[in-house]
């Protein structure tokens, strides 16, 4: 990304090589003039610069912007996802779910274990991070298989985080869906929609990825124990476009050394030449968080497209006074200066190359000042502590006084600034706010105003009542969920998938997720009928999509109709051989059929895949008792003493 005016900027091509670069650059031009035309462009690349390691995918951009590299190297989205690293040990105990977490190392390895309240413990090995820990990091884990005594391809973010004080120092404290959810005390499954925002590598394509041949990742986590070491950080693609047609094209243009190349020649985007409205799309892709994003390109998104036609964004009507931790975008379009402004963006202030700290607070201080030329001398009677609460950090006080710091909703151990920039803001925080009910919530989709004519058709009312429909879902709000999906064709016809989208809009009705989605709101209607017919959809898009036809085997299992469940598990087990779910599947048929020796072969068949189940030893033990395996009983209740000793009599041994 380059900022409005910088030197350097790239209109003359490749003005910025250095000599060095510029000969490998020739050599390599002499090289492709000899090979035939069929033969691909060698595209120069570094693996270092100045002594510092490059992720791959910023090798070939170092080559001709070194200065911007180097820069970026130093800002938290070079440092979005990584390997695993030293992770603080400690330890802390959990309230809401009587756990205890303690992270530790062990022959240079990272572990966490967690003690369950009523005994069981399980130990996870930490194999990378989220984040680049300037705020805070949270940390991976890869389960253990206690009976290979090997890690398995399932990932989960840890209950622990990493949390960076003012002095510097990491400290461990409670990630924060530990603190709320119970069923989370082990930990949160990590999958490829928690990374969209994190890194562009296509997930799907890890080695160890448990796919059939398509995006679809199933069970979601099984991405593979080294998949960290595997995905790459953010890099210059996520906000320019298709780098590798760009690196081509300019070494592939040896007709003029320096070509006064227009943006469409260079095949990239150069953020500053955007209007205002889509430099904010391209950096929404991981600063709007709003209250739902419905991801429609499985995380491919096309920055040289609008972010809402590719991944719809729903945000609050009646916004709060508190914010989240990435929701700079839909608070900064709070602001009457952006609504007052025609030219006013992200990078009217932000150096997107460079990181906030290493920018400095006089920096922002003097882009406010551009604008507000008048209010440059002191204006208020009152010290900036008077009006936040903190001491002044800038000279002009104009970030601190109308910024506000407070505890972010969904991140209340850190403190962070709220985008929405008023002329008085309220005192910050003393502690985590509630977060709104979700029935009191009013959705709406966050747009441009270029896309609202398009939103105003017919084909445009149709897809926005769509997307709120999976949305007001998505929040827990299934009636009304149903309200919008009834106003569109109904279920199990060709009408409901026919694609019904403005142009250039992701198509939602030909997408399997949408029938997922409106199919799971039936289930809570209790249309039994349409939800099949829902879910039938979904599978004639996609018979790959593994959700879908999940759900429609326990549907049938639900009405009776146990071989139409057997057919679905089936179809399961081929697709995705490493998922347990078609086997958990299969026990409750063999329940319903009161064939105790198909639940046993089942319930094996499921342990294998994911060994960490407590439940599912449990009923093991129980069937294997009831058939006079006394050893085998007693090999599944070890397993249940340690996973989950909650299922057994208080006075077992």
């Amino acid at each position: 990304m380059m900022p409005s005016g910088e030197a350097g900027m790239m209109p003359s091509g490749c003005r910025s090589l250095t000599l060095a670069a510029w000969i490998a650059v020739l050599l390599l031009l002499s090289a492709w003039q000899a090979a035939s035309a069929q033969t691909p462009i060698p595209v120069p690349s570094i693996d270092q610069l100045d002594g510092m390691p490059l992720p791959q995918n910023l090798r070939s951009c170092a080559v001709c912007h070194r200065d911007q590299v180097k820069a970026y190297l130093r800002h938290g989205m070079a440092g979005s996802v990584g390997s695993a690293s030293d992770m603080p040990s400690g330890q802390r105990h959990n309230p809401v779910t009587g756990s205890s977490h303690r992270s530790f190392a062990s022959d240079n390895q990272h572990y966490i274990e967690t003690l369950d309240a009523n005994g069981g413990s399980r130990v996870q090995q930490i194999v990378g991070h989220i984040g680049a820990g300037i705020k805070a990091r949270s940390w991976v884990a890869a389960e253990f298989d206690p009976l290979a005594d090997q890690l398995t391809g399932r990932l989960f973010f840890v209950p622990l985080e990493s949390i960076t004080g003012s002095n510097g120092q990491q400290h461990l404290a409670l990630a924060p869906f530990a603190s709320h959810d119970r069923n989370q005390a082990f930990g949160l499954p990590l999958t490829a929609e928690c990374l969209s925002c994190h890194s562009d590598t296509r997930l799907s394509a890890l080695p160890a990825a448990a796919t059939a041949g398509s995006d679809d990742i199933y069970p979601a986590n099984h991405l593979g124990h080294a998949a960290m070491s595997q995905i790459q950080p953010l890099g210059c693609a996520a906000c320019h476009g298709d780098i590798g047609s760009h690196a081509e094209r300019i070494v592939g243009n040896n007709q003029n050394p320096e070509p006064a190349f227009s943006s469409a020649d260079i095949g990239l985007l150069r953020l500053a030449e955007l209007p205002p409205a889509r430099q904010l799309d391209v950096c929404g892709r991981c600063h709007l968080q709003g209250e739902v994003r419905l991801d429609l390109v499985s995380g491919r998104v096309d920055p040289t497209q609008p972010l809402a036609q590719q991944i719809p964004v729903l945000v609050a009507t009646q916004p709060g006074e508190d914010f989240r931790f990435v929701s700079q975008v839909e608070r900064l379009a709070l602001s009457a200066c952006l609504q007052e402004s025609d030219a006013m963006t992200c990078s009217s202030c932000h150096q997107p190359h460079q990181g906030v700290a290493e920018q400095g607070l006089g920096s922002f201080e003097r882009a406010c000042v551009q604008c507000h030329a008048a209010q440059q001398s002191p204006h208020s009677t009152q010290t900036v502590a008077q009006i936040t609460g903190h001491a002044a950090r800038g000279e002009l006080g104009c970030v601190d006084c109308h910024m506000r710091r407070s505890q972010p909703l969904d991140l209340p151990s850190v403190t962070a600034v709220d985008h929405h920039i008023r002329k008085r803001i309220a005192p910050p925080a003393s502690g985590p706010s509630p977060q709104p009910a979700a029935a009191d919530i009013v959705l709406r989709l966050f747009a441009s105003e270029s896309e609202q004519s398009a939103l105003h058709t017919a084909a445009g009312q149709r897809w926005q009542t769509a997307v709120l429909a999976m949305g007001e879902l998505a929040i827990g709000q299934p009636q009304k969920a149903n309200a919008l999906f009834a106003q569109l064709p109904a279920p199990g016809n060709a009408a409901a998938r026919a694609e019904a989208a403005p142009a250039g809009f992701t198509p939602l009705q030909s997408n399997a997720d949408f029938h997922l989605l409106r199919g799971m709101a039936l289930l809570a209607a209790a249309d039994f009928a349409s939800a099949e017919r829902a879910f039938n959809d979904a599978l004639s898009i996609a018979p790959g999509h593994a959700a879908a036809r999940m759900q429609r085997a326990t549907l049938n299992l639900q009405t009776g109709d146990l071989a139409a469940a057997l057919r679905d598990s089936e179809t399961l087990i081929q697709q995705y051989p490493l998922a347990e779910q078609p086997w958990d599947l299969r026990v409750l048929v063999a329940e319903r059929a009161n064939r105790a020796d198909l639940a046993i072969s089942a319930l094996q068949q499921s342990l294998a895949r994911w060994p960490s189940n407590g439940r599912n030893w449990w009923k093991l033990g129980l069937l294997l008792q009831q058939q006079g395996d006394t050893d085998g009983h007693d090999q599944a209740m070890r397993q249940v003493r340690r996973l989950a000793p909650a299922l057994l009599p208080a006075s077992t041994d």
